[in-house]
């Protein structure tokens, strides 16, 4: 592979959002007269995506490691958990309330998922994306709810209907899809009874139960007294590190968009933009192909206070992490803006040789500090001495999905398995080499080695 395989200039990352490009060679980097800034044009309206319901979470994984862990079920309602564990992601939970959903997770005889929910905010929220499919629903109402007709159920959690206009087709599906709710279970008078009906109608209620928030572990207490709980925090970070083939998918499209959002940011800017403007840039793109802006950090700096402004001749680092229906894309690149030093153009190819040579060895029983030895194995093989640290870490609905809070064992040398998709970070972790460098790709881990989730392309961006 040739020193020019590993740059790509201004008009290709424009014609990133669309497909890969081509590369340039390395004489026309450092000639800034081919990178005359060009004001973008209007961004081509982009078509909404598809919202993809039902179960998320790798089921199968679930169960082995719930078998090994000795738990029953797992009961979730942190709103990341209940979006992967059932496809819905519940707007309180975005509002710092304590969960009032809750997923229970069960292995036997069959992995499924139990789903517990107010009524109310099962018509007023759910119902409108038909969330549930063929997930078993638990509704909660008030007291005395259970007692109530059909009839009188479904009014008693819905918005009441005053009769002075026709009701929207809004109101009209929402009570369409409660009522059929309705029909399969009668609502119940609390959460707490529809918790337990719950354990009972998976035969969990006197077993190990692993929660992920102290509210349910209350709820538990109370109303499962036979079961033994524990927390989930080990058993989940176990499970989410081996993605299910819908998770794969949405990885892939993350990814896609990710890209595609951080390339068209980088049209949009030349000198004399700041941090704030790139960084505005790139979440404003990312909004258009219905996803959201986690960070982006450029040229080490992270703060999005900083105001710095990006400079002609400058070499800098930029590490993007986009959410599209609640999985990450993680993207990073080396850019240059003009005439950059040679020093770091010889760093950002040491860089990207070694990815090469590192990206070609990773496979299935490889562990987390086996990639950072070939890492170093790689960058010394070509006699360069950056210090890059080649740091691996699972990639889904975290930025690092293997992280957990601190209440289970440590799980930092990770083996390798099929449906894994890691990102190996590669910044230069040294000053003075004329700016910053960084190189970052997702992997999907294979049953034979693995493969990026999205095109590679060229490794650095020029601008």
């Amino acid at each position: 592979m040739s020193d020019s395989d590993f740059i790509i200039n201004r008009r290709v990352a424009l014609q990133l959002m669309a497909t890969a490009g081509a590369a340039i060679s390395s004489p026309q980097l450092l000639q800034a007269a081919e990178n005359k800034i060009v004001p973008p044009s209007k961004p081509a309206k982009l078509a909404s995506s598809k919202p993809l319901t039902g179960t998320r979470l790798n089921l199968e994984e679930a169960q082995r490691v719930m078998h090994e862990l000795k738990i029953d079920a797992l009961v979730l309602g942190d709103g990341r958990a209940f979006q992967q564990a059932t496809g819905f992601l519940p707007v309180l939970s975005k509002m710092g309330w304590p969960p009032s959903s809750f997923a229970i997770v069960v292995s036997e005889p069959e992995p499924r998922v139990l789903i517990v929910m107010s009524g109310f905010l099962y018509y007023y929220l759910a119902a409108d994306v038909n969330a549930f499919d063929d997930n078993e629903l638990f509704l909660y109402g008030g007291p005395n709810a259970s007692e109530l007709e059909q009839d009188a159920a479904l009014n008693s959690i819905r918005f009441n209907d005053r009769g002075d206009a026709d009701v929207s087709y809004v109101e009209q599906n929402r009570v369409s899809s409660t009522r059929q709710a309705l029909q399969k279970k009668a609502l119940h008078n609390s959460i707490g009874d529809a918790v337990s009906a719950a354990l009972k109608s998976a035969n969990v209620s006197k077993g190990r139960l692993a929660y992920d928030n102290p509210r349910i572990a209350k709820v538990l207490t109370e109303f499962a007294p036979d079961a033994q709980l524990t927390s989930s925090d080990d058993a989940i970070r176990r499970i989410r590190t081996v993605k299910s083939k819908l998770e794969i998918e949405l990885m892939r499209q993350a990814s896609d968009v990710n890209i595609k959002a951080a390339n068209a940011a980088l049209g949009q800017i030349g000198p004399g933009a700041t941090h704030n403007e790139l960084r505005r840039a790139f979440y404003s793109e990312l909004a258009m192909r219905d996803a959201n802006g986690i960070f982006m950090v450029i040229d080490r700096v992270s703060d999005e206070r900083y105001q710095h402004e990006l400079s002609d001749g400058q070499a800098f680092l930029i590490d993007c992490v986009g959410d599209y229906q609640g999985y990450l894309g993680d993207y990073g690149r080396t850019v240059f803006m003009g005439d950059v030093p040679k020093s770091v153009v010889r760093a950002q190819i040491a860089v990207g040789k070694a990815w090469d040579s590192l990206r070609a060895k990773l496979k299935p029983g490889l562990k987390f500090s086996e990639i950072r030895a070939l890492g170093q194995k790689a960058m010394h093989e070509q006699g360069a001495t950056y210090r890059v640290s080649f740091s691996p870490h699972s990639v889904g609905v975290f930025h690092t999905d293997h992280i957990g809070d601190g209440s289970s064992p440590r799980r930092e040398d990770i083996v390798l398995r099929p449906g894994m998709i890691i990102s190996v970070d590669c910044p230069v972790l040294e000053s003075g080499i004329g700016g910053s460098v960084h190189l970052e790709d997702l992997m999907l881990i294979t049953k034979d080695g693995a493969e990026p989730i999205h095109d590679i392309g060229q490794q650095a961006i020029q601008v």
